[in-house]
């Protein structure tokens, strides 16, 4: 406690001040107590979320978390730098704390500690070093990717096919090639409003993606992208376009097999169901109606086997069979079928 008074030339000691207190602490903050920095948020896309220490962003402006014990009236926590410098003075709320980071260069990696600071300003508990990396360049230099095509394993049609072809197949396989990735480097896969569907497979020869729920008579965009670990969205393949059709061609149209044809003496000409030849390559012949743009007649027989495509006439259809074998009986069946390999009306 100090007191100020006034004194005289002969030493006489008048007007005094009020008390003046100095209350004095220089020891840190350092017993029971404990603090830590738990990760950091990122709020741009792609990669958002809490992340650890050590991993990269490319957001310039994470928000620090973590936790603090042991606090006592008037201590609060500050954040510094790998540096040493003090940044600023973290939110504190029920034992944990926040602080907001602010113009994060692009590659670099930025350490921070978080510390205990007592009223007097002593500073005491340290937490361990906090990294972040930063890395907000998009990957678009010296690598190259494409949707090359989609793998259709519903029948009729099946394998793979270029862009703009048709399925019937509601759950095709994205097929690609990439070149140039670095380390941590993904494949996304985004549709034609921009949204991204989900990460490819890598594979030995490029990327694999998993398509589902393609819906009827829906004609549907897709582009690859390469992204890095930071989430930076960078080099884009062109369109890939995939058109679905699964439903069968039944509506206003009409097929038969009508007669076979046998060139084979003595009995040669057209012939109908049930009868007998000893042609055992006959031709079938058919009629077929209603046919829109793509369609064919498919040549089934009795096991539901298809046995080739016909060939269409000015008048309908015919079918060369071969390989008839003596003293047998064959079923045969007309089917229309569409450009997507759905399969409809039957003779």
């Amino acid at each position: 406690t100090y007191v100020a008074k006034i004194e005289d030339a002969a030493g006489n000691v008048g007007t005094a001040s009020s008390s003046f207190v100095i209350k004095v602490d220089i020891s840190g903050p350092t017993e029971n107590n404990s603090i830590s920095i738990d990760s950091y948020t990122d709020d741009v896309e792609l990669n958002t979320g809490n992340f650890n220490s050590g991993s990269t962003t490319n957001y310039a402006m994470p928000l620090l978390n973590g936790t603090v014990a042991g606090l006592k009236s008037g201590d609060g926590v500050a954040i510094y730098g790998g540096d040493g410098v003090r940044l600023g003075t973290a939110i504190v709320i029920d034992g944990k704390f926040s602080y907001q980071l602010t113009g994060l260069e692009d590659d670099s990696t930025n350490t921070y500690v978080a510390k205990i600071e007592d009223a007097a300003g002593n500073v005491g508990t340290a937490s361990s070093n906090f990294l972040i990396k930063v890395d907000t360049n998009a990957p678009t230099e010296n690598n190259s990717i494409s949707i090359d095509s989609y793998t259709d394993d519903v029948e009729l049609n099946t394998g793979n096919f270029n862009s703009g072809s048709t399925t019937n197949d509601a759950a095709p396989l994205l097929n690609g090639t990439v070149a140039g990735l670095e380390n941590g480097d993904v494949v996304g896969i985004y549709n034609a409003a921009g949204l991204r569907l989900g990460t490819a497979d890598l594979t030995a020869n490029g990327f694999s993606y998993q398509l589902t729920g393609l819906e009827d008579d829906s004609s549907n965009t897709y582009v690859a992208k390469i992204e890095d670990a930071a989430g930076n969205v960078g080099t884009a393949s062109s369109n890939f376009v995939i058109k679905v059709d699964i439903s069968a061609p039944t509506e206003n149209n009409s097929i038969s097999i009508d007669s076979y044809t046998d060139d084979v003496e003595l009995s040669t000409g057209n012939f109908n169901s049930g009868s007998l030849t000893n042609d055992a390559t006959p031709l079938l012949n058919g009629t077929v109606a209603g046919l829109e743009s793509g369609d064919v007649v498919g040549i089934y027989n009795a096991a539901g086997l298809r046995l080739g495509t016909a060939d269409l006439t000015a008048n309908g259809f015919s079918y060369q069979l071969t390989g008839l074998e003596d003293d047998s009986s064959n079923t045969y069946v007309a089917k229309i079928e569409d450009a997507a390999g759905n399969v409809g009306t039957a003779s």
